[in-house]
C-alpha cells in the first residue's frame, strides 16, 4: 500500500512537471538541437553518454550524470542484464552502452526507468536544462503511468523488459514540443 501512494505521489509530481514544461522549457531552433548520431561510435565520437536508465545516448546538455550516477549507485545490482544472445553480463558492462539491445529477467528495471524519467523530468525543469524527446512526450507518460496502475489493479506481472538503444536529440523545437506534448494520445498502441 506505501509503495502505491508512493506512486501516486510520484505521478503527481510529474504530471505538475509535464503540465509546466511547456511553459518555462523554451522551444529551440532546429539549428540549436543537439544531435548524438545514429550508432553507438557515432554518438561516442560526439561526446555523447549513454544513459541505462532511460536506455539513451544523450549529449551533455541533456546528460544528468548525478541523477545517473546517484541511481546507478543505488540500483546497480536490482537487475539482472542479458545481452541479445541471452548472456549474463554485469551492471558494469551494461552500463558502458556497447549493447543495442539489453535484456532483464524481471519487470524492476521497467519500474526503475519510469521512476527515473519522472525523477529526470522534475530535475530537468528545475535545472533549466533542455528536454528531449522522451521527456517531453506524453505517450511516454501515458506508459508508465498506465503500466504502474495496471501492475497493481490487475496484479499483473512481466517475466522481463527488452530495451534497444535510442540517440535522442536533446532541446526540441515548438512543432516537436507541440507534437510529443499532445493529449491525442495513440492509446491502442502503446
Amino acid at each position: 500500500m506505501l509503495r502505491f501512494i508512493g506512486f501516486l505521489l510520484r505521478l503527481i509530481l510529474f504530471s505538475v512537471g509535464a503540465i509546466s514544461a511547456y511553459y518555462t522549457i523554451q522551444p529551440l531552433s532546429p539549428q540549436d538541437v543537439v544531435h548524438c548520431g545514429d550508432d553507438i561510435e557515432e554518438a561516442k565520437a560526439r561526446g555523447c553518454e549513454f544513459d541505462l536508465y532511460s536506455f539513451v545516448y544523450y549529449p551533455p546538455p541533456c546528460f544528468n550524470r548525478p541523477l545517473h550516477t546517484r541511481f546507478h549507485a543505488a540500483h546497480h545490482d536490482d537487475v539482472n542484464w542479458f545481452s541479445s544472445t541471452e548472456t549474463a553480463i554485469t551492471a558494469e558492462e551494461a552500463i558502458q552502452g556497447t549493447h543495442m539491445v539489453l535484456k532483464t529477467d524481471s519487470a524492476y528495471y521497467h519500474e526503475l526507468h519510469c521512476t527515473y524519467e519522472w525523477e529526470r523530468l522534475i530535475m530537468a525543469l528545475a535545472e533549466g536544462r533542455p528536454l528531449d524527446q522522451k521527456l517531453a512526450s506524453n505517450g511516454h507518460s501515458w506508459h508508465c503511468s498506465k503500466y504502474f496502475l495496471d501492475l497493481h489493479r490487475h496484479k499483473r506481472t512481466l517475466n522481463g523488459t527488452i530495451a534497444g538503444i535510442l540517440f535522442n536529440p536533446c532541446g526540441l523545437t515548438g512543432t516537436e514540443m507541440y507534437r510529443l506534448g499532445s493529449w491525442e494520445l495513440d492509446t491502442d498502441n502503446e
